[in-house]
């Protein structure tokens, strides 16, 4: 059995009248205006997710290469102080040989068949210690002529 009731206890107060009832159509508008909605929130979010985890990547990334560029720093540093004591090494072991040539130098003059050839070594410990002076002295030389 179905009850009956009156037109005005059927709808609110605020919906009576032909024009307060929306129609179909547009109710299905609107249903698929809210599922388009749904669906490019829903893809927005996904964009933003991924998004996300790109700049995450990028961090891992910058991360890696600051503790890289780091290393070389540290490297290169490394690496220049070894330069350093090689560069002093090789100056005291230049500095010993030179010491040593003399040495030999002096001994080979003192002996007696080396005297001929005292006069060549003493110009060049000469040019050795002072070029400049011995370029002043050829110059003088070749105005006397």
């Amino acid at each position: 059995m179905m009850l009956h009731l009156p037109k005005s206890a059927r709808y609110p107060a605020g919906s009576r009248g032909s024009g307060s009832r929306l129609p179909p159509v547009a109710l299905a508008g609107m249903a698929i205006a809210a599922c388009l909605a749904i669906v490019v929130y829903w893809h927005q979010v996904s964009e933003y997710r991924a998004l996300e985890e790109r700049y995450r990547e990028l961090q891992n990334v910058s991360q890696d290469a600051s503790r890289k560029i780091k290393d070389t720093k540290e490297r290169l540093t490394t690496c220049e102080k070894e330069r350093e004591t090689l560069d002093t090494t090789l100056r005291e072991k230049q500095w010993q040989l030179d010491a040593a040539a003399a040495k030999a130098t002096v001994a080979v003059g003192s002996l007696p068949f080396a005297q001929p050839n005292s006069a060549l070594l003493k110009q060049q410990q000469q040019q050795q210690q002072h070029p400049n002076q011995l370029q002043h002295m050829d110059d003088t030389r070749v105005k006397r002529l």
